[in-house]
């Protein structure tokens, strides 16, 4: 072979040699980035138990769709916020998850089941005479109301368990909840019998003051807590203290204990003897006896002075003020902004 032919072979082997490096370079930047991109990306973890059983009428809140992640991102319920779902058991709800970083991240669902029981029944005695109206609040929950003088008053106690932004108000379900105290706000059943749809729907639910005073505001839109001087206005449109208390109260023995002095419930008020919480033994006391109901005002400007409430009584006529613990569970009525 001749010098001139083996050159030129000596050329076409380095020319396929360095063909052959540029490919092997070429498929191993590409065999990385493939498994760059087929790195596993991790599910999140995401916490949610079955909510507590509703009753029918209410609408689903922040207390029954209150899933929460470990990492940041976004929730979308079905049935969304709001929703009243129809009575039955083991209904579901599902949320779909997704990350802030869906780099690392998978988008996750989760499910979880509520109950939904009939609805608790009135058996408040109303007025018969009077014309009520009616009025929703932020949870579903539906109240009469009854003009007044230059008012107008809820007819019943308020039993919402969200304040009036769809905020969930803290639940003091035990002896020790209340026992306790704390200044974040807070409502609770008597007795802690949350089962009895029945007197919840009748007494309604009782608060702590700082509920009453909180920044989410307790009542219905529209409406508010009344102060003290807003009490004295009813008061005396109703007589004044000595004599409002009976035509503010529910008429007869249904609930209220003994002879119930003087109540007509001339004015359908219809106060009910809900009773109270007591903060320093955290007792449940009174039902059927005393009707305690919070005004928005404070006895004094410290965060540690008392706040003023109304009592109606089983054995008078009267209707009076007092003032307490603001770590205490009373009743609310609300009046019309």
């Amino acid at each position: 072979m001749s010098r001139e032919k083996i050159l030129l072979v000596m050329k076409t082997l380095n020319r396929i040699c360095i063909f052959l490096i540029f490919i092997e370079l070429f498929l191993t930047i590409t065999s990385g980035c493939k498994k760059n991109e087929e790195s596993p990306k991790f599910d999140p973890i995401i916490s949610w138990d079955n909510p507590a059983d509703i009753p029918f009428g209410t609408k689903l809140n922040i207390r029954q769709l209150n899933a929460i992640a470990d990492v940041p991102g976004n929730f979308f319920y079905l049935p969304s916020k709001g929703a009243i779902l129809n009575e039955g058991a083991n209904q579901v709800l599902k949320v779909v998850f997704t990350p802030t970083d869906i780099a690392t991240y998978n988008i996750l669902n989760k499910t979880v089941k509520i109950n939904v029981v009939k609805a608790g029944v009135k058996s408040t005695v109303f007025n018969s005479k009077i014309t009520y109206s009616t009025l929703t609040d932020t949870e579903g929950n539906l109240y009469k109301t009854v003009i007044l003088g230059t008012q107008t008053w809820m007819a019943e106690n308020l039993r919402s368990t969200v304040y009036s932004d769809g905020i969930g108000i803290q639940e003091g379900k035990t002896f020790n909840d209340w026992k306790l105290g704390f200044d974040g706000g807070k409502y609770g059943n008597y007795s802690w019998d949350y089962g009895s749809y029945d007197n919840i729907t009748t007494f309604g639910m009782l608060y702590d003051w700082w509920a009453v005073n909180s920044i989410h505001k307790l009542a219905p839109e529209g409406w508010h807590v009344p102060t003290k001087a807003e009490w004295i206005v009813l008061i005396n449109y109703l007589g004044g203290e000595n004599v409002a208390g009976a035509k503010m109260k529910e008429y007869g023995t249904t609930h209220w204990q003994g002879a119930n002095i003087g109540a007509t419930n001339e004015s359908g008020f219809t106060g009910l003897p809900s009773g109270k919480i007591e903060t320093l033994t955290g007792y449940a006391l009174e039902r059927d006896l005393i009707g305690y109901y919070w005004t928005s005002t404070r006895f004094g400007n410290s965060q540690f002075d008392p706040a003023y409430y109304m009592k109606l009584s089983y054995d008078n006529s009267k209707c009076s003020f007092d003032f307490d613990y603001t770590h205490n569970g009373f009743a609310v009525r609300c009046v019309k902004d």
